[in-house]
């Protein structure tokens, strides 16, 4: 497995680490009306707890972020909409489409407490597309 995907085109060689594509991930959750991420255990050596970034050697990427949603969120709107974007900022960035983005719902906060769920939503991307 690879930590950062190395671009070259006419400009030069770029790296693209994986604290960039937290970042962008980060920033597409925070933008989200309703959802933020979730508050994961942190497992040892994972940089941050709501999401994982596995890089092929090839600097493909399989994406997985865990998020909570508000009371009265639309599930089905709001894990649409986080994949499509994380795919098209992800590949405007790095020049390539990720293998698979998987959205997985860890709860849904009530007014007075956090309801567990486990709702996985998964997209999976050709990459000779």
């Amino acid at each position: 497995m690879a930590d950062n995907i190395i671009i070259n085109n006419e400009l030069g060689k770029v790296t693209v680490t994986k604290s960039v594509i937290e970042q962008i991930i980060t920033d597409v959750v925070e933008e989200t009306d309703g959802v933020y991420p979730a508050n994961l255990k942190r497992a040892v050596g994972v940089r941050r707890p709501n999401m994982e970034i596995d890089l092929d050697d090839d600097g493909n990427a399989e994406i997985k972020v865990y998020v909570n949603v508000n009371l009265g969120t639309s599930i089905s709107k709001s894990t649409y909409s986080l994949i499509n974007e994380i795919k098209n900022r992800v590949t405007t960035v790095t020049e390539k489409t990720p293998l698979s983005i998987s959205v997985t719902v860890a709860g849904t906060q009530t007014l007075h407490n956090l309801v567990k769920r486990n709702i996985e939503v998964k997209r999976t991307y050709d990459i000779n597309d």
